[in-house]
């Protein structure tokens, strides 16, 4: 399975699965299944994400 070949590579990074019969996210991507059976798909941010950004006036570098 991909997940246990995924977190054999490198013991501090952890891989986590999470699906069910109608949907599965995968990196930013939630594919689901519609009442069609077609296939739909979405943008995944995890739960915890707040959508806060640094203003582009701020004195942080502009890397940042």
């Amino acid at each position: 399975m991909f997940v246990k070949y995924a977190n054999n590579i490198d013991p501090n990074i952890e891989v986590k699965m999470r699906s069910s019969n109608e949907k599965i996210e995968f990196l930013d991507t939630l594919v689901s299944l519609n009442q069609e059976r077609n296939l739909k798909t979405d943008l995944y941010t995890k739960p915890t994400y707040k959508h806060m950004y640094i203003d582009y006036k701020s004195d942080h570098p502009t890397n940042v």
